[in-house]
C-alpha cells in the first residue's frame, strides 16, 4: 500500500459507468495498463464522468497511486 509515483503511456483502456451508491452521480471505471522504461502495471481510476480526465490508449500521463496487486490512482494528470 505504498505510495508511489509513475509516468508512462496508457494501453489496453477499459471503461465501466456506474452510479455512485451514496453521491447518485454517474462515475467511470477506468481500467488500463501504464507502460514506462522499467515495463508495464495494471492500473485503475475512478472519477465522475464524463470529463476531462478520461483517458485514452496512447495517453502519456503522471500519477500517485497506491500499489495493492494493481496501482489504485489516487491523482492523474495527463501530460
Amino acid at each position: 500500500m505504498k505510495l508511489v509515483r509513475i509516468e508512462g503511456t496508457v494501453g489496453q483502456l477499459q471503461i465501466n459507468h456506474f452510479i455512485g451508491n451514496n453521491t447518485k452521480l454517474e462515475k467511470c471505471m477506468q481500467r488500463f495498463m501504464v507502460k514506462d522504461d522499467t515495463g508495464t502495471i495494471q492500473a485503475v481510476y475512478t472519477t465522475i464522468c464524463p470529463n476531462d480526465s478520461l483517458l485514452r490508449n496512447g495517453d502519456r500521463v503522471s500519477m500517485e497511486a497506491r500499489f495493492s496487486g494493481v496501482l489504485e490512482v489516487r491523482s492523474l494528470t495527463k501530460n
